[in-house]
């Protein structure tokens, strides 16, 4: 695959699929920043270009690299604000990063730009619960999490963190 995609990109370097075709085998094969630079080259000005963002983000995440992973993520959200799924993947990587302000913040942006019945609701309200959670505001975690419970009923992972949390809380 990944000789095809560079044959495509030989005969034609604006072919951006074959480019994000090329980043995704890099990322596979583990070379990682090979697979960066790939993501990077697709233009700003490309419909492509937010796609290409967060498989870089996401290639510098497996690479160790999480503080970069970070920084790729707050620029596409600067520079392309108002897009959900940006803000979403931009909480991932903070709360992994261990900056649970800012995860929750950046959760909270996108619950705002997400429709009222998009099925991701309740992951967000999950992850943002757990944030809250970690920073140890749980009036405003425990709301996430049954707002959760509510978007998506008896789903494990929320049941399990919500149950857990309000043994350790005697509740």
């Amino acid at each position: 695959v990944l000789t095809y995609a560079q044959i495509a990109l030989a005969i034609d370097p604006n072919l951006t699929d074959a480019r994000l075709v090329a980043a995704e085998a890099l990322d596979r094969m583990g070379q990682y920043e090979i697979a960066i630079a790939t993501y990077g080259a697709v233009a700003p000005d490309d419909p492509a270009h937010i796609a290409a963002e967060l498989g870089r983000a996401d290639v510098m995440r497996r690479a160790g690299e999480i503080d970069r992973a970070v920084e790729a993520l707050t620029q596409l959200s600067r520079s392309t604000p108002g897009i959900a799924v940006v803000e979403a993947r931009l909480g991932d990587m903070l709360r992994r990063s261990g900056d649970m302000a800012g995860a929750r913040e950046a959760y909270g942006r996108a619950l705002d730009l997400y429709a009222e019945d998009d099925p991701a609701l309740w992951l967000l309200h999950y992850t943002r619960g757990i944030a809250a959670h970690q920073l140890d505001d749980w009036s405003a975690a425990e709301a996430d999490f049954r707002r959760a419970l509510e978007l998506n009923p008896g789903h494990p992972q929320v049941l399990n963190y919500l149950g857990y949390s309000l043994v350790e809380r005697g509740e």
